[in-house]
């Protein structure tokens, strides 16, 4: 048994492309063969060895992969100038034509089919290349694919690809008849395709072939993310496919939002970055897809190199416009948020993202009155990516301030964000920092669920689909003004009946705290602020007080409280003396001495005794 077919015994979940990536690590391929091996997987799978038939056939390549495969292994040919088997840059190669032919009367396009059964499907995807060529092209002015074809034709074949559905978009070469880095292109759409999905199918991959007539350098992150924006923009009325892969991009928040690969769809997700951007930097009466369009034109470029890359473009494009690409992924992060389940009339900014579910992914969930977090390594933010955590309130709101503090633990040229969002009065705090320097934001709205948003960007020095790693941090949240803190309480033994001089000890004690305790049975005749970590009070301790332990609590004049459990215990009552000892257990009485006390009630009780003889006597 081969060791390729053992490891897929043993790791079965694997996907085709994690196995090959594997294989790589092992030594069993290099780089080089590992792109050979994706190419011929996606094109010609018939063409592969038969162990990797057979692995491929029980991990077929899914059709959202194909066009990103052929697009990475055309850079990395073109990184290394590595042609592979049988290929010249400069010898445009196209598939074998097919025996039946549709052309179209209005546009250079031919599609081509190979089974009668097929032809219903094969006109409807003429009729989606039509659609987007009028609009894409026509309507937003999209660049259209370069064509060399004998027939003076953009092709698109209906064929068996192995995927079961979707399609792909091939560069063969860049085209040397423009002054900028363009690619000539060809489509295949799978022959399983449902015809009702042909259309979007379609209008995704048409939108690449003008990508790579455009700029054929960018990352396929940015083609993913492109192309799922436009389809659903010239088929709006099938949104819903662009939307289901919504959740792979919200799971993943901490991931850049120039990042991707095959191993998951959340490329595809990333959607959502160029709708926010498209539907918030347009101009008036702009269409959408205009506003992408000139992101990908500000991209172009003649040359080997990728520069500028998408992300430096767009910077210059937003800030024509007189924003720029740090203020718009702060923006995002917060746009991004607040759609679905999480919609609200105060942030909600986006079009129709009422229904866009889910909401990001929570880091955490932190209260008020103290509270911290420290990133996790596997949910750390990446460059441009972001961490969201609630802050949530636990009781009635009230006019206390409170301060977040966030410690970036990064490299060094990294640059962080932390954003507050009140969720109730709609309140805004922002900061920035950079790597191993702590930021602290002061809350002064009080008490609300919020939502903290902790991001990590390094700007300009960042190419678009730049591999990135989680960075961690540390975050808090305290009062700004700390809360009062009990130590101890004396005397703290008291009776019924009784009088006491007691003192409170402990810290951030303010001027105008008081003093209650729990059971409420205690009469406080007065309270005095010493220091910050000392009240005085005078305290009696009515006969009917229950007996038993009692809770102190301390209240500052901002609503910040501290309660120290079962510190005072009431047992007895006061016993009182007929000599001139004074009152029992340190208890202090109004003052007077004891024999003037003892005179007093004599004399009260020999006048009551008068009064009562008289009383008898009428």
């Amino acid at each position: 048994m081969s060791f390729l077919l053992l490891l897929t015994l043993l790791m079965p979940a694997q996907t085709f492309v994690q196995v090959v990536d594997t294989a790589v690590k092992n030594g069993f391929t290099d780089e080089a063969g590992k792109w050979e091996i994706l190419e011929t997987a996606v094109k010609n799978p018939e063409d592969l060895p038969a162990y990797w038939k057979d692995i491929l056939r029980d991990h077929p390549i899914p059709p959202s992969m194909g066009t990103s495969i052929l697009h990475d292994a055309f850079l990395y040919r073109t990184k290394h100038m590595k042609a592979a088997p049988g290929e010249n840059f400069e010898d445009y190669q196209f598939p074998n034509e097919l025996q039946y032919i549709l052309d179209s009367e209005n546009y250079p396009i031919r599609v081509e089919y190979d089974n009668p059964s097929d032809e219903a499907l094969a006109r409807e995807v003429l009729d989606a290349a039509e659609r987007s060529w009028e609009l894409e092209i026509g309507q937003w002015g999209w660049w259209a694919p370069p064509i060399v074809t004998p027939e003076g034709r953009f092709r698109l074949y209906v064929a068996q690809t192995g995927m079961g559905g979707g399609g792909y978009t091939a560069p063969r070469g860049y085209y040397s008849e423009t002054a900028w880095t363009d690619c000539v292109t060809y489509v295949v759409i799978d022959n399983q395709n449902p015809v009702s999905y042909a259309g979007i199918v379609v209008a995704h991959e048409m939108n690449h072939t003008m990508q790579a007539a455009m700029d054929c350098m960018e990352p396929s992150s940015f083609w993913e993310n492109t192309a799922t924006f436009v389809m659903a923009e010239v088929y709006p009325d099938q949104h819903a496919y662009r939307d289901s892969f919504l959740g792979y991009f919200q799971d993943n928040p901490y991931m850049g939002v120039d990042e991707g690969n095959q191993q998951n769809l959340y490329w595809y997700g990333g959607f959502l970055w160029p709708y926010f951007l498209a539907y918030t930097y347009r101009q008036a009466d702009e269409p959408p897809a205009v506003f992408m369009r000139k992101v990908w034109e500000h991209a172009s470029q003649n040359g080997m190199f990728n520069d500028p890359d998408y992300l430096h473009a767009l910077d210059t494009l937003l800030k024509e416009r007189g924003s720029s690409l740090v203020e718009a992924f702060h923006a995002f992060t917060r746009a991004r948020y607040f759609v679905g389940s999480n919609s609200s009339e105060l942030w909600t900014v986006l079009p129709g993202v009422q229904n866009f579910d889910p909401s990001p992914y929570l880091s955490a969930r932190l209260y008020y009155y103290g509270d911290d977090y420290s990133s996790e390594s596997t949910t750390a933010p990446h460059v441009f990516g972001v961490n969201y955590i609630k802050l949530n309130a636990t009781g009635d709101d009230t006019d206390r301030s409170y301060t977040v503090k966030l410690k970036p633990k990064g490299d060094e040229g990294d640059e962080w964000h932390v954003q507050v969002v009140g969720t109730l009065s709609g309140y805004l705090y922002e900061a920035d920092t950079t790597a191993a320097s702590p930021v602290s934001l002061l809350l002064k709205n009080g008490v609300e669920p919020s939502i903290i948003m902790v991001e990590r960007y390094r700007w300009p020095d960042h190419t678009a689909g730049e591999a990135s790693s989680g960075a961690d941090y540390e975050i808090s949240i305290e009062p700004t003004v700390p809360l009062p803190v009990i130590s101890w309480v004396a005397p703290n033994a008291l009776k019924r009946g009784g009088t006491y001089d007691i003192s409170v000890y402990g810290f951030h004690f303010q001027d105008g705290a008081t003093v209650t305790f729990m059971p409420d049975d205690m009469t406080v005749n007065s309270v005095t602020v010493l220091s910050d970590s000392q009240i005085s009070l005078s305290l009696t301790v009515p006969m009917d007080a229950a007996e038993g332990s009692y809770d102190v609590t301390v209240e500052n004049p901002d609503g910040g409280t501290y309660t120290l459990q079962k510190v005072v215990k009431v047992e007895g009552q006061v016993e009182k003396k007929d000599d001139a000892s004074g009152s029992d257990d340190g208890c202090n009485t109004s003052g007077a001495r004891p024999s003037m006390i003892l005179s007093i009630l004599l004399a009260l009780g020999l006048a009551m005794s008068s009064v009562r003889r008289s009383s008898l006597r009428n």
